[in-house]
């Protein structure tokens, strides 16, 4: 799975999950409405099919914060 940096996750406000392989599920990429569209469209091109989750940017980084500190 594309692994992206903390840094430049947090600069986007992105944050790619792995979907449940099991399922079949694609990742989810989460991102907020302050994400450009430019920088959603990259991480499609590399990681292939995604869902998109849209959240505020306070729910997008403190997701960030939890998912890189462990």
């Amino acid at each position: 799975m594309l692994r992206i940096p903390f840094t430049y996750a947090r600069e986007n406000q992105i944050l790619l999950r792995k979907g449940d392989a099991e399922q079949s599920e694609p990742p989810v990429l989460i991102h907020s409405p302050m994400t450009n569209m430019a920088v959603l469209q990259e991480i499609c091109r590399l990681a292939g099919p995604i869902v998109r989750i849209e959240q505020t940017s306070e729910e997008v980084l403190e997701a960030l914060n939890a998912t890189y500190s462990q």
